[in-house]
């Protein structure tokens, strides 16, 4: 495994038009594009799931590329 994506909704009624992504990538394969390549699909996901209206994303504070986007 070099990559694993998510998109999370939210159950409760009060966050139910919220979504979050998570992106996570092996060392060997960060800088050829495919965390933006995952970044866009999860994207696109997010606009076709009815009800979505926020998509959130989390970086962890010490990776620099990810908070450059």
């Amino acid at each position: 495994i070099v990559a694993n994506a998510q998109l999370r909704l939210f159950a409760h009624v009060k966050d139910k038009h919220r979504s979050n992504i998570g992106i996570a990538l092996s060392d060997g394969y960060r800088g050829l594009g495919i965390g933006s390549l995952l970044f866009d699909i999860m994207i696109e996901l997010a606009k076709q799931t009815p009800g979505i209206e926020q998509i959130e994303l989390d970086v962890i504070n010490k990776n620099e590329q990810a908070k450059r986007g």
